[in-house]
């Protein structure tokens, strides 16, 4: 069941500890609810709501209380990382996926070989990771090749089902969130919106919507392709061409 706690204020101590001058006098109530969620991989999972109303009993500027708020609030975040358990989660969720790639499709490699092939005039990129070799090819019109290489320490299915979980905890970024649109198998539609940056104050969002499909071309060789389509949800809009 649901677990609740309610803080409020009280003026039981005002005889020991008298309101200063030019202090305000404020009043409050906050409220926690707890309550229980499904298990993953065994790890129970808590829903946490905090509400809270405070009343400082004067003219406070809007902007002020504006900026006050969320830092309030962001106790819950607090909380949330005390009992982050999100490696574990990935982990198992990754274990899952590993489980379910003996059912993967089969293609022939030809399919994808001319996305491998190295374009002509491509630069090697110079810097960044030390352990990653990358190599770009900017082709106008808002078009690009690039390729990076690099050896991670994981077995071949365990990497592709890092990629594969595109909701992992672990890896996401605060500025964008994802929704899987639709999903059958190893293939599925993803939306993706990410912060592009700020104007004067204001945000500007960016949304990318893309097919992701997971085929196996070999008994050592998988692919994970990644193709910008239309959302499904605004026909007649322009194609995202980001791959």
């Amino acid at each position: 069941g649901k677990v609740l706690i309610d803080v409020s204020d009280t003026k039981d101590t005002m005889k020991e500890h008298p309101l200063k001058r030019k202090a305000i006098l404020a009043s409050g109530q906050s409220v926690w609810v707890f309550e229980p969620l499904k298990d993953i991989g065994g790890m129970p999972q808590t829903a946490v709501v905090f509400t809270t109303r405070i009343d400082f009993k004067g003219s406070i500027p809007t902007s002020i209380m504006n900026s006050l708020a969320p830092q309030f609030l962001s106790t819950v975040s607090t909380l949330r990382k005390r009992f982050d358990k999100s490696t574990e989660i990935d982990a198992y969720n990754r274990l899952d996926v590993v489980k379910q790639l003996g059912n993967l499709a089969k293609v022939e490699a030809g399919i994808f070989a001319q996305r491998f092939m190295d374009v002509v005039k491509a630069q090697k990129v110079k810097g960044g990771l030390s352990l990653a070799q990358t190599w770009v090819n900017m082709q106008g019109e808002g078009q690009g090749w690039g390729k990076t290489v690099v050896s991670v320490k994981a077995s071949l299915e365990e990497t592709a089902a890092f990629f594969w979980d595109v909701n992992r905890r672990v890896n996401t970024s605060s500025d964008a969130t994802v929704e899987v649109i639709d999903e059958k198998g190893f293939e599925k539609t993803i939306k993706r919106t990410e912060l592009l940056g700020r104007v004067k104050g204001f945000r500007s969002l960016g949304e990318f919507t893309s097919r992701m499909k997971l085929v196996r071309t070999g008994q050592n060789s998988l692919v994970l392709d990644v193709v910008g389509v239309k959302d499904p949800s605004k026909n007649g809009e322009v194609e995202n061409k980001r791959k």
